[in-house]
């Protein structure tokens, strides 16, 4: 044994002890039991009764006012583990306990390794070694155990048989029985409450599930259509840009012809007026040749009656009449030639006008469209809209009662009313709470209402607006740059009247802490700072509220683009109708030419022969006058003629330009339409591949794919069965889609803790098959040390009290588990009928005689006796010291003051206490021990 520290042990101390009987003695207070105490103190022991002290750090070296008090007390107890009693392969097992002053914790040790207390009373007790066993024994125990009760005796037996370590972990399995059954009732209550629930979890879950495969199906089918469509259309718009580049290189061709075509006719023209320019240089010398005929019939004919000078006269003036008549129907013939010609060409520009403008018509119907499409309204609110006429006093949603001013305000507005722009204003709450119904039972969803006798106006206060006007960048309230109705002040007061816009950002941030972050300030490109200090910015998508602006005005053009399309369809019918009328004309005047050209070959042939009978009488001038008229006739009529076939000529020739360009118009009309299809089918196009992404995230050509995947087939029953669907989901609803989730959770928690349960309850009947072992060993192991020491405690009675009769027996024979003992004993002279009425020295013989009846039965490596035969009287003292040599395989410590014991012990220790408060180990002689406990024996009286 190794102190230091440990009472009145102030400096280290080392104490070796031998086989057989080694004495401890010293004189009253030097500290000798302190010893014992020590070991009772490592093997656990910390009550204040058991180590005789008044408080928890008397264990620790208090000083003794030279030696300065310590922290910490240490004891070492070295066992000899030669036999390997003890499981380690060493020869010698060190147990260690260590206190601190400043610490509640002590610390355990075996061979320098820490360990737990448990740890080291699990060591000793297979050697049937503990706190409270037969191993440490003093005075006290005896008595105590002889006066105690029988179930404190029982504990005693218990110790030694080695039970109490079955005993701890009975109790230790019975705690853990109670946990078991606490945690199975927690467990089994847990299970309780989950299936209450599980089963409505489970309902949803299902209900989710079918919803979401019918989902999936949907989509599925969904995405094979709109593949299959866009396939289609891909397919019809691929064959429609064929026709239109055969088309294409037709209108080249055209285009080619009517250029020849242009040039003939522009050469057939030139040639007719140069025919016109002759006939009329011939018409001319033909009208000269006349007057100067006529003078010379005037002068040489005086002798002509009057009545053929009369008829003369007469067919001259025929003529006359008849070739102004022509000329005039030529003038006329040119001039609705050339009014055909400005009219083909303005029919050509209003054409091509048309066609533009029906383009522009075609695209604005693509904006309106795409806008429309874009400011969709939930379904809620579309409703709403629609049947406003159902309940009264539904106005409109924000965004089309509140619009900015000026164009560059849009991304300023459209960042404030960004939440609330899609909030449905209304007259009343009494309004809003009718809409709100009709919402519920149709399943519309949520709407946000803006009931105007339900809010107020904000405004920002006059101090603020004074520092605001002295702000760089400010540029207004909002309310002041937006236009709306001035029924709905109190709607833009409330959402905008307490916000500002500013220019720039960094204008924005400082107007926002000048006015202390008492309201919104916003930048031109949108960068928003609100009173709780969050500031939000970014790229900005400008939103329907300003699509609504843009269709007004797209709307406005296409309705102009629409007016004037029918004005040049007007202006093109009248053309067309005059066109008509003039070749009808033309057709009549050619006629008129003919006959007129007709009736003036009769009249010069009249005249002719007229003349010609006159010509008798004139002279040589006048025949050579007519005939030279004559020729002037020929080469009128001649090119009359010429003149005739040009213009037949350049009439058939423009009928087959006007083919040509009647061809070329319906070549037009029929690219135009096939622009139209493109577009039309770009259009579909682009419907189908954005709901393919915004709807289900996939690309067309990934859709295609999964479409030939799939094996569905497009059928027109498909429309019917997607609408089916469709509806077998809406039945569905309300869905939760968690509950899947959270009942996968909740099952799988469920079966979790039904196998916890399974395995808990199989642990309890584990833990319960252990106690049932435990109790079995306890009984046995108690049985069996009960009937043994009954063997020899007579023979130990008789040895130390000279002669007597004992036995041990049970209080309950009927329950060895958890009965009681007690002592019936015959002492010479005696009959003892209650233990309590023996003398001191008679209890410590009988509880000695029964200790070494059990070391009998259980022999102990080591037994501590601390002044054990006190009480003794001189000649049991002698008893007492010679059966102790009498045992063997166990090494006896005794603390003693009586030479009786001192003289059989094989080794002695003397302790003393030469300075004040210190113990100190010495070697000592009998004699010397002797002489000590004399003087000792002395002093005390």
């Amino acid at each position: 044994m190794e102190i230091f520290g440990f009472k009145s042990f102030g400096r280290p101390v080392k104490i070796n002890f031998h086989n057989g009987i080694n004495g401890i003695v010293g004189p009253n207070g030097s500290g000798k039991s302190n010893i014992s105490d020590a070991v009772k103190w490592v093997f656990g022991s910390n009550s204040k009764e058991a180590l005789r002290t008044s408080d928890s750090e008397d264990i620790i070296f208090k000083g003794n006012g030279t030696e300065e008090p310590l922290n910490f007390a240490e004891v070492k107890l070295i066992f000899d583990n030669e036999d390997l009693l003890l499981p380690y392969e060493t020869k010698e097992v060190e147990i260690c306990k260590r206190a601190y002053r400043d610490d509640q914790e002590n610390e355990y040790y075996i061979n320098r390794i820490q360990v737990r207390l448990k740890d080291i009373q699990n060591l000793l007790w297979d050697l049937g070694i503990s706190k409270n066993s037969l191993a440490l024994i003093s005075q006290g125990n005896l008595t105590e155990f002889i006066t105690s009760s029988p179930e404190k005796k029982r504990a005693i037996f218990e110790e030694a048989a080695g039970i109490a370590k079955y005993r701890q972990r009975k109790i230790e399995s019975v705690r853990k029985l109670e946990r078991t059954e606490e945690n199975l009732a927690q467990v089994q209550n847990i299970i309780d409450e989950i299936s209450r629930h599980l089963g409505y979890l489970e309902k949803q879950a299902k209900k989710a599930e079918k919803y979401l495969e019918i989902k999936n199906n949907l989509q599925q089918i969904e995405i094979s259509w709109l593949a299959y469509n866009l396939k289609n259309l891909n397919e019809k718009k691929n064959n429609v840009l064929e026709i239109l580049n055969e088309l294409k290189i037709k209108q080249e061709y055209l285009t080619t012809e009517l250029t020849k075509q242009e040039a003939q006719i522009n050469s057939a023209k030139n040639k007719l007026d140069i025919i016109d320019l002759n006939i009329s240089t011939k018409q001319e010398q033909l009208t000269k040749n006349i007057d100067k005929l006529e003078k010379i019939k005037t002068t040489n004919d005086h002798d002509k009656s009057s009545s053929e000078d009369w008829n003369l006269k007469i067919l001259e003036n025929e003529r006359t009449v008849k070739e102004e008549k022509l000329k005039e129907l030529v003038d006329f013939i040119d001039s609705n030639r050339h009014q055909l010609e400005i009219l083909d060409r303005e029919i050509v520009l209003l054409e091509q006008k048309l066609l533009l403008n029906q383009e522009k018509k075609f695209n604005l119907q693509f904006q309106i469209s795409n806008l429309n499409s874009k400011n969709q309204y939930s379904h809620g609110i579309d409703f709403l809209l629609k049947n406003s006429m159902v309940v009264n006093g539904i106005i409109d949603i924000v965004e089309n009662l509140l619009l900015p001013k000026e164009e560059k305000y849009n991304i300023a507005v459209s960042s404030l009313l960004s939440s609330t722009r899609r909030n449905l204003v209304v007259n009343t709450k009494a309004t809003a709470q009718k809409c709100i119904e009709i919402l519920k039972n149709n399943k519309l969803g949520r709407v946000t209402f803006i009931p105007l006798d339900n809010i107020i106006s904000r405004e920002i206060d006059e101090q603020s607006m004074f520092v605001l006007s002295k702000q760089q960048g400010y540029i207004g309230v909002t309310t002041s740059l937006i236009q709306f109705d001035k029924k709905y002040d109190v709607l833009a007061k409330n959402l905008l009247g307490r916000s500002i816009v500013v220019d720039t950002f960094d204008n924005a941030s400082n107007i926002f802490l000048t006015l202390n972050k008492k309201y919104f300030v916003v930048s031109l490109d949108g960068s928003v700072f609100n009173p709780s200090g969050m500031v939000t910015g970014g790229n900005l998508k400008l939103d329907s509220i300003y699509n609504s602006v843009n269709l007004k005005k797209l709307e406005e053009e296409f309705n102009d683009t629409l007016n004037l399309i029918k004005e040049i369809q007007v202006k093109i019918v009248e053309a067309r109708g005059t066109i008509q009328n003039n070749e009808k004309n033309n057709q009549n005047f050619l006629i008129n030419v003919k006959l007129l050209e007709k009736e003036l070959e009769e009249i010069s042939f009249k005249l002719s022969k007229f003349e010609s009978s006159l010509g008798k009488n004139l002279d040589s001038d006048i025949n050579g006058l007519l005939s030279e008229k004559e020729n002037l006739k020929q080469s009128l009529n001649s090119l009359h003629d010429e003149r005739l076939y040009l213009v037949n000529n350049l009439i058939a020739k423009e009928s087959q330009y006007k083919l040509l360009l009647n061809e070329e118009k319906e070549v037009n009309h029929n690219i135009h339409e096939g622009n139209m299809q493109i577009l039309g089918f770009d259009k579909d196009i682009a419907s189908y591949l954005n709901r393919l992404v915004e709807e289900y995230q996939i690309t067309y050509e990934l859709a295609l794919e999964r479409f030939k995947k799939s094996g569905i087939e497009i059928t027109s029953e498909l429309t019917h069965q997607i609408h089916s669907l469709k509806n077998e989901m809406n039945e569905l609803l309300p869905v939760n889609i968690d509950s899947i989730e959270l009942y996968n959770q909740e099952k799988t928690r469920f079966d979790f803790l039904s196998k916890q349960y399974t395995e808990i309850n199989q642990a309890k009947s584990e833990i319960l098959n252990t106690l049932s072992d435990l109790d079995k060993i306890i009984v046995e192991k108690f049985g069996q040390i009960i009937i043994e020491t009954n063997k020899y405690l007579p023979t130990t009675l008789s040895k130390l009290a000279g002669h007597g009769e004992a036995k041990i027996y049970f209080l309950d024979p009927n329950n060895i588990l958890e009965t009681g003992i007690d002592l019936q004993i015959n002492l010479p002279g005696k009959k003892i009928n209650n233990l309590n009425l023996l003398s001191g020295g008679e209890k410590s013989l009988v509880a000695l005689a029964t200790l070494f009846a059990i070391l009998c039965v259980k022999p102990l490596p080591f037994v501590i006796l601390d002044e054990a035969e006190a009480a003794l009287d001189i000649s049991n003292v002698t008893r007492f010291a010679n059966y102790l040599r009498e045992v063997k395989n166990t090494q006896f410590i005794v603390v003693t003051h009586r030479s009786g014991t001192m003289e059989k012990c094989e080794s002695l220790c003397g302790i003393t206490m030469e300075e004040k408060g210190i113990s100190k180990v010495v070697g000592i002689s009998l004699e010397s021990a002797k002489e000590m406990i004399d003087k000792t024996n002395v002093t005390s009286l």
